[in-house]
């Protein structure tokens, strides 16, 4: 080995060195946190007043579709106790009058169905723009270089922010 090899390895070396000294103190200064998002999702209290504005806004369809099913199963129950006493045109006219309502059933709870899919989506969307809003607020506030969520195989207790988070919708909501 040539002296021209050593004294670039010795150099090589201390560069590794003090490069790897001026490395330890910047990530002992980068502060974490994690949080549970789908517990953060589950535990806001606007996911009860979204559930809650939901069921007030189709309620109203939803007894309709009832209040057809209830009429479907008297008209059904009318034909077979009075089929053999009912004339053939009037019985007929009943079950023509059994399939509409069948008819008219299904394609109620479809159009509920989606209709309601689609409101629960938009809400579900309102609560993870809050939920997100909310980690970036305590991130922020409390000065925290990276937050984690999902995907993450161990978080200690001295990390998880969730409850943070979970404080501050719950203290949103209340207004």
């Amino acid at each position: 080995m040539s002296a021209k090899n050593t004294g670039l390895s010795w150099l090589s070396a201390g560069l590794l060195l003090g490069s790897s000294l001026f490395a330890t103190p910047v990530l002992a200064e980068i502060r974490v946190g994690f949080v549970h998002v789908s517990k953060v999702l589950d535990q806001a209290p606007q996911k009860e007043q979204a559930n809650q504005k939901l069921e007030k806004e189709f309620a109203p369809r939803n007894d309709k579709v009832v209040e057809k099913q209830k009429e479907l199963i008297k008209l059904e129950e009318e034909l077979v106790r009075d089929a053999e006493i009912m004339s053939a045109d009037r019985r007929r006219n009943a079950e023509l009058e059994v399939v509409r309502l069948k008819r008219d059933i299904k394609r109620m709870r479809e159009e509920f169905n989606e209709d309601f899919s689609l409101r629960r989506n938009e809400e579900l969307r309102k609560l993870q723009r809050a939920v997100a809003q909310a980690i970036d607020k305590v991130a922020n506030d409390e000065k925290y270089d990276l937050v984690v969520s999902e995907g993450v195989l161990f978080a200690s207790k001295r990390v998880d922010i969730s409850v943070k988070v979970l404080d501050l919708l719950k203290s949103q909501a209340d207004k």
